[in-house]
């Protein structure tokens, strides 16, 4: 199978969460780990589908095995943190001291740095310490909302 070919399956496993059809999405990426192991975007896709079949154990197992691989994965972080913001796992010490240290990450482009930064704003919502969430969350929105006007005076010129 070539790239296109695993880019079509992706992009089929997105297609098929969008229309409902989770437990095809599931069957989907699962087919697409099988063929590209050592990409993170077919686990990525698994892991919001398990989510959506509630396959929550399976769902925190994608997101870890991504991080395990790639400590600094700013989705694998999102969609991690998301799980424990909705009390399906904790993290460890270890892993919450990875987390803050990606924030300081410089080589964060725009998105990237938000996902980071939602994923520290649910980390601190399971932690009770919504002070903090508010500050994550407002920096992440207000980071999207200058990406818009970036692209916007970009295609004004």
């Amino acid at each position: 199978m070539n790239a296109a070919d695993t880019k079509s399956l992706l992009a089929r496993g997105d297609l098929l969460l969008e229309l409902g059809q989770v437990e095809a999405a599931v069957e989907c990426f699962s087919n697409a780990i099988n063929i590209i192991p050592n990409d993170a975007d077919p686990y990525l896709g698994a892991c919001v589908a398990c989510q959506g079949i509630q396959r929550f154990d399976l769902a925190v197992a994608t997101a870890k095995h991504v991080l395990k691989k790639e400590p600094t994965h700013p989705r694998a972080w999102f969609l991690l943190c998301q799980l424990v913001r909705d009390g399906h796992c904790a993290l460890e010490d270890a892993e919450v001291t990875q987390l803050l240290a990606l924030e300081k990450n410089a080589s964060l482009n725009g998105e990237n740095f938000r996902y980071v930064r939602f994923a520290l704003a649910y980390y601190f919502e399971s932690q009770g310490a919504y002070d903090k969430a508010q500050k994550y969350y407002a920096a992440a929105n207000s980071a999207r909302l200058r990406e818009l006007r970036i692209k916007g005076a970009t295609r004004q010129v």
